[in-house]
């Protein structure tokens, strides 16, 4: 059973730095000094010797995020997020008409967006060719320019849009696949 006060209106670090025992507690949306504002459920753990340095963990009852802030003898060091182990959501790419193939585009919790396969077409010598378009939420916070491979190992570019739009760019005649594997900061 979790035994527990609500704190509120006053410094969760400052709440924490005066406990001489390990303890529990939640913090309201109006207590200052946490990773921002909202509930939150704590827990301090304190560590010897004389319990100069202490650990407080919260967790976000609505996010279920998690951060830490560590005391260390005279100061606490900064929240730090504790990083989830959540596996991406992986799609398939939207080809444009015209080119077939397997292409997957994911984004990990850290928000970078990754594009991979293999696409068929025709490439025309010196084009500039889009093969599709990420939706909102994986397009590149930065229009972007990356090496790729294409048939016979024929060196070809990619040009990512803030857009979405993905872009193969070709130097050279005989291209039939290009071969995809890009990973760019989303927005």
């Amino acid at each position: 059973m979790w035994d527990a006060v609500l704190i509120s209106q006053q410094s969760a670090l400052a709440w924490a730095a005066a406990q001489k025992e390990p303890k529990q507690c939640g913090f309201d949306p109006y207590t200052t000094d946490t990773p921002y504002e909202g509930y939150w459920c704590a827990e301090l753990t304190l560590h010897a010797p004389s319990n100069q340095w202490r650990v407080l963990y919260v967790t976000n009852v609505v996010t279920l995020e998690r951060w830490f802030n560590i005391y260390n003898i005279d100061r606490w060091l900064g929240w730090r997020k504790v990083p989830l182990a959540v596996a991406p959501e992986v799609h398939n790419f939207p080809l444009a008409d015209g080119f077939t193939g397997d292409i997957i585009y994911y984004k990990t919790q850290e928000n970078i967006c990754t594009v991979s396969g293999c696409i068929y077409g025709t490439f025309a010598k010196d084009s500039y060719i889009s093969i599709g378009y990420l939706p909102e939420g994986f397009h590149s916070a930065h229009a972007l320019e990356l090496p790729v491979t294409a048939s016979y190992g024929v060196g070809v570019r990619c040009s990512v849009a803030t857009d979405g739009n993905v872009t193969v760019i070709i130097a050279t005649s005989g291209v039939a696949y290009v071969y995809l594997n890009i990973s760019f900061p989303c927005t």
